[in-house]
């Protein structure tokens, strides 16, 4: 059983922030992600402080990418800022407390109970969840074909091959499919994820070279391997 105390600790806040937080429609995983800047930072007594993904993972218990969407979330509504250090790996993160700069959500649409009913009624089964890098293989990607594509960040690309430790270069990846409409020769992309490993087999060629030479040679193979249309991984 909890027993807290103004001992062990508390945030100081205005009273003004908090009453102009109540007026502010925030999403439950954005206020949990606000919540641990909060703590990060107020409850520190400064006002920014450099807090990992695995940080707010721990804090809130959402996954990885319900933390990136909740924070995503907090900085389109200018809530809080976020400031890449020269690194690239660590972030800085700050509460915004000009609440008039502050952008709300738009106002959430509620279905009518006539579309409700046939939603309920429809007895095709939902999407599977999208393996994570641990069982991800060529078999679940083919199979899975009902998960929409979702283009990644930069910092997604870089936090996937840096867990992998494949060197690849993460804007490089980003700046080549960006160019090609996030296609697959003449097919949509169904993961990026299987391209990064794709990227990092044919990498393995790639040592002893400069990283400008890296980057030219992974870029001129891709352009001839997609322009086959290769078949079975990313099939519509």
């Amino acid at each position: 059983m909890g027993n807290p105390q103004l001992d062990n600790g508390y945030l100081k806040i205005a009273n003004e922030i908090i009453e102009q937080i109540a007026r502010i429609r925030i999403s439950g995983e954005a206020r949990q992600v606000l919540d641990v800047v909060f703590r990060k930072t107020y409850g520190f007594n400064k006002k920014s402080d450099d807090i990992a993904l695995s940080q707010f993972v721990e804090a809130t218990g959402m996954n990885k990418q319900a933390v990136i969407r909740a924070r995503d979330k907090l900085i389109k509504m200018n809530l809080i800022h976020v400031i890449k250090k020269d690194n690239k790996t660590t972030v800085s993160y700050t509460f915004n407390k000009h609440y008039k700069s502050w952008k709300p959500l738009s106002k959430k649409i509620t279905l009518s109970k006539k579309i409700t009913g046939v939603i309920k009624k429809d007895k095709r089964g939902v999407s599977k969840k999208i393996p994570t890098k641990d069982i991800y293989t060529k078999d679940n990607i083919t199979k899975d074909k009902r998960v929409a594509f979702k283009k990644p960040t930069i910092e997604e690309i870089a936090e996937y091959c840096k867990e992998r430790g494949n060197g690849i270069d993460p804007e490089a990846f980003y700046a080549f499919y960006e160019s090609k409409g996030w296609m697959v020769g003449k097919n949509k992309m169904k993961s990026w994820q299987a391209c990064v490993i794709t990227w990092e087999k044919r990498g393995g060629r790639d040592q002893g070279k400069s990283k400008g030479d890296k980057i030219k040679e992974r870029y001129q193979r891709a352009v001839m391997e997609d322009s086959q249309n290769t078949k079975g991984m990313f099939d519509e």
